[in-house]
């Protein structure tokens, strides 16, 4: 999603992120929370959030993305969350 605003500046999604460390496994454990600020009435479409990971991740599990659809893409080092309807 790409929007060019200048004044009244009111962001259309909140993402709430909480990351865990745990440097004993080599691990980190992210748990990520999108919500929509707009109305009911108005939704967006092809939404995807993109959520980069340190480039020598060497394993992503990721358990219930909820709504959407959620894949580790290596080549990009990300997590790319895809939602058609959001």
């Amino acid at each position: 999603m790409t929007y060019r605003i200048s004044e009244n500046i009111n962001l259309p999604f909140k993402i709430v992120p909480v990351v865990q460390e745990y440097p004993e496994q080599c691990k980190i454990e992210l748990s990520i929370r999108l919500k929509a600020i707009f109305e009911e009435t108005n939704y967006g479409t092809n939404v995807v959030m993109k959520i980069p990971v340190p480039a020598n991740t060497a394993l992503v599990r990721i358990f219930s993305s909820g709504n959407g659809k959620a894949v580790y893409e290596p080549d990009s080092a990300a997590i790319m969350w895809r939602f058609k309807r959001f």
